[in-house]
């Protein structure tokens, strides 16, 4: 593994590239890889959000199982409690999940998110990069 420069903005360490031609970012804010620099910009101004009381409950990269044999999961890159949304609700309404993308979705990646609502009722938001 090739560690590039060290990022100025947001201290972060850039890697080589992935498949998808980005390239992992490790946050010193957030002590967690990101699989891309945009993506784990947009995870520092959540745990930032959180800092100021906007959201609640911030989690990464969560994961969800959609069937145990053969194993099939979707992982979710950003899940957490909105205060304004849930105000005055039930927990699950104010719960947001979302995953970052710098490119379109694949095929795959749609059908599983899809089967995802299905299954727990889980609507995933697109932030695109």
């Amino acid at each position: 593994m090739d560690v590039g420069s060290i990022n100025s903005r947001g201290g972060g360490v850039a890697m080589t590239p992935n498949k998808h031609h980005a390239i992992r970012y490790w946050s010193e804010m957030c002590q967690i890889w990101f699989a891309s620099k945009g993506e784990g910009r947009y995870g520092e101004q959540l745990w930032l959000r959180q800092k100021a009381g906007e959201i609640q409950w911030l989690q990464f990269h969560e994961k969800f199982t959609l069937m145990e044999k053969p194993r099939c999961t979707i992982e979710v890159d950003f899940s957490f409690y909105d205060v304004e949304k849930g105000r005055g609700d039930v927990v699950k309404k104010g719960m947001v999940y979302q995953d970052f993308k710098g490119q379109g979705e694949t095929r795959d990646y749609r059908t599983k998110r899809l089967w995802l609502y299905q299954l727990k009722g889980i609507e995933v938001e697109i932030v695109k990069g």
